[in-house]
């Protein structure tokens, strides 16, 4: 006699993992219309041990419901005990498996959710503290909105696997608001993405994307990229530039009239921090290597006291208590102004 092939011998990761696995083999093999001896008898080909035991306990007279309910987590025994009053045996035990399989499975994501949220977290403010100080506002205004934004991109989101953080994308975007226009500026800006948004939704405007070429895309995200590598380029070097201009041309201009301004102890932390984010994943793929280069150059500019500019030395002392409420100076002129900006966030 065959084994169904819906039905595979299982390996033994761990006793309870096995056993269950076991008990799930007699379920296909009852659902497939084979009788409980018949069943214990084909997969005790395989299993002389797990299942000589069941057979052993059968033919001392025990009842087979008893028996199969002691092979089950103590978290569901009584929860087989109840179903079995009014199904089969076979339904019972299938239905209690699946419960027990189900409750081990939503416990695993859980602690997976919360190693993944901690993990998130430690990535997530120091990058946005770097997002928000190259976005032309204070590391602050960078904390605040990843810790509040976040919150309420995971709280109503649509999706349980829904995820939001920093993105570089909008830099180029935001440092031009900022410069032109300040905090209020960019404020009202965002309002007004949100509200375009909406209302985009609400005309199901998504399935337009189809339509945007695949070059423009690729050709944004690159020239993204580019600015951002482009814009990082002062910190790297260390170069000691008061104001860094806005558009491209004129930021490469003003990094080659300052090049002799060079650090070079800056660029030798920055070397290693791209060393190790490269060879990181090499070691392990469970902790990002970004995080990893933080806490090493962190350390060693402390330690080392090392003439590198840091975020307490540029920026002073963050300010640890909440940040008040502030309204922007709304205006007509001000709202037609950032109805350009608002549409390209």
């Amino acid at each position: 006699m065959r084994l169904p092939k819906a039905i595979s011998i299982p390996k033994k990761p761990s006793k309870t993992l096995f056993e269950l696995s076991a008990l799930e083999n007699i379920v296909d093999l009852l659902k497939a219309g084979l009788s409980l001896s018949q069943s214990l008898n084909l997969l005790g080909s395989y299993d002389d041990i797990f299942v000589g035991n069941i057979i052993k306990r059968m033919q001392k007279g025990e009842n087979a419901k008893e028996v199969f309910g002691d092979f089950l987590p103590r978290n569901i025994r009584s929860y087989y005990e109840a179903l079995i009053s009014y199904l089969s045996f076979g339904d019972a035990l299938e239905l209690a498996i699946n419960t027990f399989k189900k409750e081990r499975s939503l416990k695993e994501q859980l602690i997976k959710d919360i190693i993944s949220g901690i993990i998130v977290a430690i990535i997530a403010l120091p990058l946005s503290i770097a997002l928000a100080i190259a976005s032309g506002v204070g590391p602050e205004q960078g904390l605040y909105t990843a810790i509040i934004a976040g919150f309420f991109i995971s709280f109503f989101g649509g999706s349980r696997v829904q995820i939001g953080g920093p993105t570089a994308a909008f830099v180029v975007i935001i440092y031009g608001i900022v410069e032109q226009y300040g905090t209020d500026g960019l404020i009202v800006a965002t309002i007004l993405a949100g509200i375009i948004l909406v209302i985009m939704g609400i005309c199901r405007f998504g399935s337009l994307i189809k339509y945007i070429p695949y070059t423009i895309t690729t050709g944004f995200t690159c020239g993204i990229a580019v600015t951002l590598f482009v814009g990082q380029l002062k910190d790297f070097f260390g170069l000691e530039i008061a104001s860094v201009p806005s558009e491209f041309l004129n930021k490469v201009i003003a990094y080659v009239q300052n090049i002799s301004t060079i650090n070079l102890t800056s660029t030798i932390i920055g070397v290693v921090a791209i060393i190790i984010m490269l060879f990181w994943p090499k070691v392990t793929d469970k902790i990002p290597g970004s995080l990893i280069a933080i806490i090493i150059t962190t350390a060693i500019v402390y330690f080392a006291k090392l003439p590198v500019n840091t975020i307490g030395s540029v920026y002073g002392e963050l300010n640890s208590a909440f940040p008040t409420f502030h309204a922007p100076a709304l205006s007509m002129k001000l709202v037609q102004e950032m109805i350009s900006p608002a549409f390209t966030i």
